[in-house]
């Protein structure tokens, strides 16, 4: 017995120290605190990851167990299951939380949870209650765009006018304005052309369906002079570009960095001047085939009269 005196007596004085007294009961407690994260970035090619810092503190004249527990909702939280703190020190950790690619932006709690379980390797956790503490993880806002069309490639005639979609997309993770732009509406104006757009933004939930963009435009009253290009079939064709540029308005105020796109429609202008019969006819016989006809057509009227000559 005498040989068990020590350990009987640290027991002894563990005992009565967690035993109750006048106010209350003394049971061996940690005080936990974290820092609140950097928010996270969910870009493509972003790490999405943040890391939460966080302390205990060991106040007690003796070192302690504490379970560590995470409650973190749609994210992906990892961090050390337990720790020991000897007395009256601290334990720094860290605990590390995940948002999927592209999560939507939005503020979520992680509770980080410590519990003592043993105080100088005594089981205590009978007597011991949980500490929370709750930290916000904001996910950052990105920009993404796409911008498609529904025909690439348009063909006109003089003076025709005919309306083009371009259909946006917002790939981003919140909702954006994207300014719109005709990037050539000037040189297409000098050329003859009228462009006619009723729209100069747009705004567009995250992953929502795509925003349609109509632009009317009416083609000039004949060809240029110069870069036109003589078909197959002898009617004349010029080719233009209508160029849209699409840009996220988040990204200018925030990025640093314009974010945008810029879809082409390519419109072939067609002379109707130079493609009525010879549409229809093979080049360069054209001009043959119509005097072929022309000449059959006399022939018979001629022999018509003849034949009444004789009656």
């Amino acid at each position: 017995m005498k040989g068990n005196s020590p350990l009987l007596l640290v027991v002894s004085i563990l005992i009565l120290q967690l035993i109750p007294i006048s106010q209350g009961q003394v049971v061996p407690e940690v005080e936990l605190s974290c820092d609140q994260p950097a928010p996270v970035d969910v870009y493509p090619g972003a790490t999405r990851t943040t890391i939460i810092y966080c302390s205990l503190q060991n106040s007690n004249a003796y070192s302690v167990g504490v379970d560590l527990t995470y409650q973190q909702g749609v994210l992906s939280v990892s961090g050390p299951g337990s720790a020991t703190v000897p007395a009256a020190s601290d334990y720094q950790f860290q605990v590390a939380a995940r948002a999927d690619l592209g999560h939507p932006v939005s503020t979520n709690v992680v509770t980080v949870t410590a519990i003592v379980t043993t105080a100088n390797g005594v089981p205590v956790s009978a007597i011991t209650e949980p500490t929370d503490y709750e930290v916000l993880v904001v996910i950052k806002q990105f920009s993404r765009l796409r911008v498609a069309v529904e025909e690439p490639i348009v063909t006109m005639g003089i003076g025709v006018e005919k309306s083009v979609q371009f259909n946006v997309y917002n790939d981003g993770n919140d909702r954006d304005r994207f300014n719109l732009e005709i990037v050539n509406k000037d040189v297409l104006e000098g050329s003859g052309w009228s462009i006619m757009s009723h729209i100069d933004s747009i705004e567009i939930d995250s992953l929502a369906p795509p925003e349609k963009v109509r632009i009317t435009m009416i083609a000039p009253t004949q060809l240029s002079s110069e870069n036109f290009t003589v078909l197959s079939n002898g009617s004349n064709q010029q080719v233009f570009n209508l160029e849209l540029k699409v840009t996220s308005d988040f990204s200018i105020r925030t990025e640093g960095v314009p974010n945008y796109q810029i879809a082409e429609i390519s419109i072939k202008l067609i002379d109707p001047e130079d493609s009525g019969i010879g549409d229809s006819l093979a080049f360069p016989n054209s001009v043959l085939s119509v005097l072929s006809i022309c000449s059959a057509a006399l022939l018979f009227n001629v022999k018509k009269v003849q034949i009444q000559g004789r009656i």
